[in-house]
């Protein structure tokens, strides 16, 4: 039996073909997962968010018991639009804390106000009672908390510019989680890959047995 000729053009075998074709549509894959990933994190990304830090100054600017319940009552009406827009669970999460801040830092206000109002009537009480020097020290009092609490509500707006701990522990999950499934593809598209590999050779061996 004459042997075959080495010479001539350096032509793949078949089996080899289709190796190489079988590797391609494997890269195909893993590079189509990848996309789906990155459109998935962007997507979580680009959601709907309460502006914290404009509701805050809204409610450090309110005068009255009224104008306050206006600003805690808008933020949640927004938060309940966010629950309803088909948001992800992080940004309702998100819009429920910043609605609850502002309802606790209202409900804070509110009851400084009243006492601020409750000093107030107080003062001109002792005013209308000649006693003068009682009007003027509840004066003080109340210009004392009144600056202790505009100092509180400029804070407020301060501290609601920084970054939420609890949203960036969630956007951490979701980074590590896009990590993982990325990790999960590549493992199954390479046992995909090695599977058909494995089932080539077999193939392969039973060409040569033949032969």
């Amino acid at each position: 039996m004459k042997g075959i000729s080495s010479g001539g053009a350096n032509t793949n075998s078949p089996e080899e073909t289709m190796l190489q074709r079988l590797r391609a549509q494997i890269e195909e894959m893993r590079k189509e997962i990848t996309q789906q990933a990155g459109n998935e994190a962007m997507k979580k990304l680009s959601g709907k968010k309460i502006n914290l830090t404009a509701h805050m100054i809204r409610l450090a600017n309110a005068k009255t018991r009224r104008q306050v319940d206006g600003v805690i009552r808008a933020v949640q009406a927004e938060a309940r639009a966010v629950s309803g827009s088909g948001a992800t669970k992080q940004e309702i999460a998100a819009a429920r804390r910043a609605a609850r801040k502002v309802g606790d830092k209202g409900a804070v206000k509110i009851y400084r106000l009243r006492r601020e109002e409750a000093l107030h009537r107080l003062s001109e009480q002792y005013k209308r009672a000649k006693k003068l020097e009682e009007s003027l020290d509840t004066l003080k009092e109340l210009k004392s908390k009144r600056r202790a609490r505009k100092a509180a509500e400029n804070q407020d707006v301060v501290d609601s510019m920084k970054p939420d701990p609890m949203e960036d522990a969630y956007s951490q999950m979701d980074a590590d989680a896009a990590m993982n499934a990325e990790f999960a593809v590549s493992i199954d598209v390479a046992g995909t890959e090695v599977n058909l590999l494995a089932g080539t050779s077999a193939d392969t061996s039973s060409i040569n047995l033949l032969m």
